[in-house]
């Protein structure tokens, strides 16, 4: 929008907090005159300004660009409703498009609390013949940080696997999450981290 020297205009608008570690902005806050956004920042604007994202999502998607979060922070119940959103952030920082996303635990503090509550994805595997399967998740040093699924019988070709895993109070760092066939063979392996 362009407004000529001297003249008002009125508008409606919808804006996103860019800090994270703060709180909102207080009720009738003035904003001054700041300076164009950098290029990505337009390219995430046009995004969103053209499709009908779910706000939580949107404003986790600024806070990608803002505060340096994980695009694995960009997350809503209807992962296929935010798929742009999370494809548009991993053009611009250079990046894949995470398979899982981290749900943070819920502080009224503050608007962010950095601490992340549970890890969800969807992890796809393929079979040749029917098998029994374990999954578990190992830290970097090897130890298993838990086993969400135990002996499950699974039948030939495609599979998945939902998983919804809590992680309170785990470290940060990264995490492997292991598909095992029979008891004893690495089928398969997926990788996450908690920022």
């Amino acid at each position: 929008m362009i407004i000529p020297p001297l003249a008002t205009h009125k508008i409606s608008a919808y804006g996103f907090c860019c800090e994270s570690h703060d709180m909102s902005p207080t009720p009738g806050l003035k904003f001054k005159i700041g300076y164009m956004a950098p290029p990505d920042w337009q390219k995430l604007a046009e995004v969103i300004d053209k499709n009908n994202f779910p706000a939580s999502a949107v404003q986790s998607a600024v806070w990608v660009l803002s505060n340096g979060h994980a695009l694995s922070s960009v997350y809503d119940n209807d992962m296929a409703s935010i798929h742009l959103l999370r494809k548009t952030l991993a053009d611009i920082k250079g990046e894949e498009v995470p398979w899982y996303s981290i749900i943070y635990k819920t502080d009224t503090a503050t608007l962010f609390s950095n601490v992340p509550e549970k890890v969800i994805g969807e992890i796809d595997y393929y079979l040749r013949n029917n098998a029994v399967i374990t999954i578990n998740v190992r830290n970097k040093n090897g130890v298993v940080m838990a086993t969400p699924v135990r002996n499950m019988p699974a039948n030939p070709g495609q599979n998945s696997y939902n998983l919804d895993l809590n992680v309170t109070g785990w470290k940060r760092g990264d995490y492997e999450i292991y598909i095992y066939t029979d008891l004893s063979t690495v089928h398969s392996k997926r990788a996450f981290k908690l920022p």
